[in-house]
């Protein structure tokens, strides 16, 4: 550093994703997995009618008696003991959560590589294009 020069460093904007898409996110975490249940909960019967669900999982949800002691936790098992067949349904759940997240995630990945950034910058290097090699023969 020269004796008349000042040393000030300017701090670069960092580049954040649009506060919109964070909204969007948190809203998915909760619209998904609850779409997927209304969903689970249409197709159950086609899927019990075309015997695909193990019987293991149909009937209502068995709990052990210790968890009846505490009023609270009676009034909760009452409610899930009400639904018939829950433990079907909520696997139809999560397999719907990860097929409808799965397609998501595609959606997402064709739309930023059609409108998103180009792959190569102004400081970047050119690809390395291939080039035809002879066959060497003595």
């Amino acid at each position: 550093m020269g004796k008349y020069q000042k040393s000030v460093r300017v701090k670069e904007k960092k580049q954040q994703q649009h506060p919109i898409w964070r909204g969007i996110g948190c809203l998915m975490i909760v619209i998904v997995p609850v779409m997927s249940y209304a969903i689970g909960l249409v197709t159950y019967p086609l899927f019990v009618n075309a015997r695909l669900v193990p019987y293991e999982l149909m009937g209502t949800p068995q709990v052990p008696d210790w968890m009846w002691s505490s009023p609270n936790v009676a009034g909760f098992l009452q409610t899930i003991i009400g639904h018939p067949n829950l433990k079907a349904i909520l696997l139809l759940t999560v397999v719907y959560t990860v097929f409808i997240g799965g397609l998501m995630s595609l959606l997402y990945a064709f739309i930023y590589r059609a409108f998103g950034p180009p792959k190569y910058g102004p400081m970047d290097a050119p690809p390395i294009r291939a080039r035809k090699v002879k066959k060497y023969t003595r």
